[in-house]
C-alpha cells in the first residue's frame, strides 16, 4: 500500500475520530460496544474508498462515515441479539453490566458534575432527536449532511435539532447545570 494513501486516512481519522466515536456512543450501550462499531465501519469505509482511483485517495464524506457507523450499529444490535439467543437456549446468561462510560472524558469535579447530568439528559432524549442532537453539535454538520446521514428530509433534522434543545431544557431547568 502506497504511505501517502495510509498517511491520507490517518489525517482524516485524526480530524474526524473523536465526533465519530462520540455518535457511535449514542448508538450503542457501551464504550467498549462503541469502539467496536467505529473500528467495523471504518473497515469498510476503508475497503470501499482505498481501491478507487488508482490510489490517489480523496476522504469518504462525513455523512457517509456517520451512515456507516449507524449500519454497522445496527448489524452489531442484529449480532448480539442472536449470540444472546442462542447463549440462553443453552442455559448459559450473560449479563452486560457495562459502565455507562463518561462522554465528554471531563477531570474536575464541577465539570464532571455538569457533564453527567448533561450525558444524562442526552440519554433521556427520543432516539431520532439524539441523533440529530449529536451529528449537529459534535459532528459539526449541517442540516443537509445530517438527512443524508439519516436518510431523513433537511427540514425533518432541524425540527428534529429544534425539539432536542427544547427537550433538553425542560429536563436540565436552568439551575441544574
Amino acid at each position: 500500500m502506497d504511505d501517502n494513501l495510509s498517511a491520507a486516512w490517518k489525517e482524516w481519522f485524526r480530524a474526524n475520530g473523536t465526533q465519530l466515536l462520540l455518535f457511535a456512543r449514542t448508538q450503542t450501550r457501551s464504550a467498549a460496544d462503541a469502539q467496536d462499531v467505529l473500528q467495523d465501519a471504518m473497515l469498510r469505509l476503508w475497503k470501499s474508498y482505498s481501491t478507487k482511483n488508482n490510489n490517489s485517495w480523496e476522504p469518504p464524506p462525513l455523512p457517509l462515515a456517520y451512515t456507516a457507523l449507524r449500519h454497522a450499529a445496527i448489524d452489531q444490535v442484529r449480532k448480539n441479539t442472536r449470540r444472546m439467543r442462542r447463549e440462553q437456549s443453552s442455559e448459559y446468561l450473560v449479563s452486560d453490566n457495562d459502565p455507562a462510560g463518561d462522554w465528554f472524558g471531563t477531570a474536575k469535579l464541577e465539570a464532571k458534575e455538569r457533564a453527567t447530568a448533561l450525558q444524562t439528559a442526552i440519554e433521556e432524549l427520543p432516539g431520532n432527536f439524539r441523533d440529530v442532537l449529536v451529528l449537529k453539535i459534535w459532528g459539526e454538520l449541517t442540516f443537509a449532511e445530517i438527512a443524508d446521514a439519516l436518510a431523513i428530509p433537511a427540514n425533518t433534522a432541524a425540527s428534529r435539532y429544534r425539539y432536542a434543545l427544547e427537550a433538553l431544557r425542560k429536563i436540565l431547568k436552568p439551575n441544574s447545570l
